[in-house]
């Protein structure tokens, strides 16, 4: 306990430090007290039961609140500071806010009690280092970076990671598993020991695991004409993936997966390969397969030119020719470029030959156009065994075969946009005659079909 000396109301507290304590961290403070709030006395004041260890304190009053004109003063008695338990403490009253080097607030301090004892063993625990816990992890091959750390649960910073399988795979704390193949490798982190403990390590076990790879994509062609084709060779990935027919393709076995070109046609066909997820992430393969109708050019073709100054011979191929072939001018005439020949540049009443080639992945074919240039004026043609009269023509147009063939005809009747008008089938014997009076004027192909064999001839209503 002590003794304060007031003239009035004032609210405080006492407050001790040791000799390593700041002025913001007192070890021990008494509970509030308060005097008198008439008079000039002394107040006894109970610390509550502070203890202390033998050693050296500085107390000092904290001031809660006081009455206009309240003040702590030294009593007349006073005391002397330092004050000295003998053997066991040293209490001083310090200023910590500067100016005079004692506060003689407090007087008169009684310890209630002192034990003093001679030594006695005593066992301390001091921390020692801590490295964490072994763990093990798998890992995917793909990943880049793995935070070993995170796996050591509750540690202390500042040690070493070891690479104890010379992966070189190993920066910091941080493992690269793309740098390294399929297996399990191991890492210590090392702690030094502190404060007389040993040293610690932990070590974390990675199996890097592969997979995952489903393969690059890729792509083929094949023909309708073709055996079925087997799809599994165009998957180069790992195995223990699914296959999804995207896109409808014929494929008579799942099993087999093989792909029936001639049921499912031109186009062009995907297949996706997915690897599901596990340590590793999904990955997917897509396979694209094009398949080309079998090269056809059509056909031979027999026309005759009466009107026109050019002609595409595009227009003349028959209705199952490939387009994007190559035209050949057989007879040399230097009319023709490209598709477009050139009627002006050659001499009427003539025939002129032109081969059509087409090429793709089933390979090639060829159909040759025959065309022949009317001489001015013809009213009549005979072509190709057939007498096709008049031309042009304002009512009836007339077709007689003249041929030794006398197999029956199919005759067929276009407008110049290519929009069938007219067909019917004929008797060998029989005497065509194709009324045109209600079609409007213009340019019209008239094609013959016999025996296999097919011509196109262009006639004129006016």
């Amino acid at each position: 306990s002590f003794t304060v000396r007031s003239n009035g109301f004032v609210r405080a507290e006492m407050m001790v430090w040791d000799a390593d304590t700041a002025i913001d961290r007192p070890i021990q403070r008494s509970p509030m007290f308060t005097t008198p709030a008439t008079g000039t006395v002394n107040t006894q004041i109970y610390t509550g039961g502070m203890v202390f260890t033998p050693g050296s304190y500085y107390v000092n009053v904290v001031f809660d609140s006081a009455a206009v004109g309240s003040a702590l003063y030294r009593a007349t008695g006073g005391a002397v500071f330092p004050y000295v338990a003998p053997g066991l403490m040293s209490i001083d009253s310090v200023n910590f806010n500067g100016g005079q080097i004692r506060y003689y607030y407090l007087f008169d301090m009684v310890i209630k009690g002192a034990c003093l004892s001679t030594g006695v063993p005593a066992l301390a625990y001091v921390p020692g280092s801590n490295a964490g816990m072994d763990d093990s992890t798998a890992v995917c091959i793909l990943d880049t970076a793995v935070d070993l750390s995170s796996y050591l649960g509750l540690h202390d910073a500042g040690g070493t990671w070891s690479d104890d399988d010379a992966t070189g795979a190993l920066t910091g704390s941080t493992f690269d598993p793309s740098a390294t193949s399929v297996g399990t490798y191991h890492f210590t982190y090392k702690l030094s020991g502190v404060g007389g403990c040993a040293a610690d390590s932990a070590t974390v076990t990675v199996t890097v695991v592969g997979g995952g790879n489903a393969g690059p994509d890729s792509t083929g062609m094949a023909c309708t004409t073709g055996p079925n084709l087997p799809l599994k060779p165009y998957f180069s990935g790992s195995p223990g993936g699914t296959y999804v027919n995207l896109d409808g393709a014929t494929i008579p076995s799942t099993t087999l997966f093989r792909l029936d070109l001639g049921a499912t046609g031109p186009g062009t066909y995907r297949f996706l390969y997915t690897l599901p997820a596990g340590i590793c992430p999904a990955d997917t393969a897509m396979v694209t397969i094009t398949i080309d109708p079998a090269a056809d050019a059509g056909g031979n073709v027999m026309d005759t030119i009466c009107d026109s100054s050019t002609v595409n011979l595009n227009t003349l191929l028959g209705a199952n020719a490939a387009m994007g072939g190559t035209w050949k001018d057989i007879n040399g005439t230097g009319a023709l470029s490209g598709s477009i020949f050139d009627v002006t540049a050659v001499a009427p009443g003539n025939t002129y030959t032109f081969r059509y080639v087409v090429s793709n992945t089933c390979g090639m074919d060829s159909a040759e156009v025959s065309v022949y240039v009317c001489p001015i004026g013809l009213g009549e043609f005979t072509v190709g065994g057939l007498n096709i009269y008049p031309n042009p023509t304002s009512n009836l147009l007339n077709i007689e075969n003249l041929s030794n063939d006398k197999s029956e005809m199919e005759v067929e009747l276009f407008d110049f946009s290519g929009k069938l008008i007219y067909r019917n089938m004929y008797k060998a014997n029989d005497k065509v005659i194709l009324e045109m009076n209600h079609l409007p004027d213009g340019v019209y192909n008239v094609k013959v079909k016999m025996n296999g064999t097919m011509s196109v001839h262009r006639v004129t209503k006016q």
